[in-house]
């Protein structure tokens, strides 16, 4: 099986990352520079066995298996730092859906079978047939960096008129607001132990 990724803007997250994969089954890893180069999931641990789920979908004839992006929160709900021994899932142990909640699409095609394009983004694809079976994403976004990082495709996609822009400016108004992020105000759920591997299935 093969994996195609990118590391976008925080490297720390790579051998998190592979070393999830690999545990998965993953045998190839295709790394891009950047964002556009490759299928857009860094930051993204799905709780679920790779290979089961795409049997599964080998069998209902789809090409896309989706995934919705839970936003993982540290306790406080202040961003953290954390390094290659860090354990993610204890340091962010809260999920919630926040892109959802700030306006945005918070699902993404995790497996993607053929040639096939995206629709302008990651979030839906040309020619998609959907998986029936919707899984679940740990998305280890929301990182010491993430602040700067929002500003910037703030201000990028403003200036472009890019209309994903009201999304940022929400979570930076959100932010401002709280000085953390209030996943209580949105949903957010604090999880007792990390996520199990869950089967496809």
């Amino acid at each position: 099986m093969k994996l195609f990724t990118t590391i976008y803007d925080d490297a720390r997250l790579l051998g998190h990352f592979l070393a999830y994969y690999d545990r998965a089954g993953v045998t190839e890893f295709f790394i891009a520079v950047t964002e556009g180069h490759g299928l857009a999931v860094r930051q993204f641990m799905p709780a679920y066995r790779v290979t089961l789920c795409e049997a599964d979908a080998e069998k209902e004839g789809a090409n896309i298996v989706q995934a919705i992006m839970y936003d993982r929160f540290s306790i406080d709900g202040k961003p953290r730092s954390f390094d290659a021994s860090s354990d993610l899932s204890a340091l962010f142990p809260v999920k919630a859906r926040f892109m959802k909640a700030m306006g945005g699409a918070d699902h993404k095609g995790v497996i993607v079978k053929g040639r096939i394009e995206p629709a302008g983004n990651f979030h839906n694809w040309k020619g998609q047939v959907v998986h029936s079976k919707i899984l679940e994403i740990a998305h280890y976004k929301w990182t010491d960096r993430i602040i700067e990082r929002v500003r910037s495709d703030y201000l990028v996609t403003s200036r472009a008129g890019i209309p994903c822009a009201i999304e940022y400016k929400r979570v930076l108004d959100h932010y401002e607001r709280h000085g953390r992020f209030a996943w209580e105000d949105f949903g957010g759920e604090l999880l007792a132990v990390a996520p199990s591997e869950q089967d496809c299935a």
